[in-house]
């Protein structure tokens, strides 16, 4: 689904006014950023974190983000120290900030050779990221307004996974398929006792309430679902 986002036209009367230029030219438009994460199943249960560096842009130390290596900027040559540049579109006539000066009107005398005039370099930052536990396969977190992390889980032979519920799949004997009694299973949080009810059935299901993922939308968990499966001796 794409969002559209309304962009008010400008006006087409003549304003009169003012400008005062500032030597710092503002950081190119950003960009969303987005990385990935693969964690185990287990992570995925408990929760994890890790450390991930993001590219970023900063501004240029050498010219103090002015983009000039003299200090003086001149108006730009695109736009004519308009800051906004004219297109025409059959009948309707556009404008749009100046892609050489940004929409200052403005543009280095002669260019800083750390940043090549743009005021900004590429850089790197590295931050902690705390991954939630309950996350689920494909979920993403958004760090901030331009970074965001998507979470890759991988499978488990033992257990499968679907919404906040755990599934997984044991074996009882026939005696104990009719006559019931206490078993142990592996579960998300280490080894349960489970009571099989007496006459029981192949493939039957018992639901244990509070064992399966906890939710990451707030603080209630999921169930285990456990298939029991009666091995009929031949």
């Amino acid at each position: 689904t794409l969002c559209l986002h309304s962009i008010p036209l400008l006006a087409t009367h003549t304003l009169s006014f003012s400008l005062s230029f500032s030597l710092a030219r503002p950081l190119p438009f950003a960009v969303k950023v987005m990385t990935t994460v693969r964690l185990s199943f287990m992570e995925s249960v408990k929760g994890a974190k890790r450390q991930l560096t993001f590219p970023t842009m900063h501004s240029c130390s050498t010219c103090s983000g002015s983009g000039s290596s003299t200090g003086k900027t001149m108006a730009c040559p695109v736009c004519k120290g308009s800051g906004v540049e004219h297109t025409a579109m059959g009948p309707f006539h556009m404008q749009t900030s100046c892609r050489k000066c940004a929409g200052t009107g403005r543009v280095p005398e002669k260019s800083c050779t750390t940043c090549h005039g743009s005021g900004s370099v590429k850089s790197e930052e590295t931050i902690d990221v705390d991954i939630p536990a309950g996350i689920e396969d494909g979920m993403q977190l958004q760090i901030d307004n331009l970074r965001y992390v998507t979470i890759e889980v991988e499978p488990s032979s033992q257990f499968r996974r679907k919404g906040t519920n755990v599934y997984s799949t044991t074996h009882i004997s026939l005696p104990q398929a009719v006559l019931g009694g206490k078993i142990h299973v592996p579960g998300l949080y280490g080894d349960m006792a489970v009571k099989v009810p007496a006459g029981i059935y192949s493939g039957q299901r018992l639901k244990l309430r509070d064992r399966g993922f906890p939710s990451v939308h707030d603080y209630t968990k999921g169930a285990h679902i456990l298939e029991l499966v009666v091995d009929i001796p031949s």
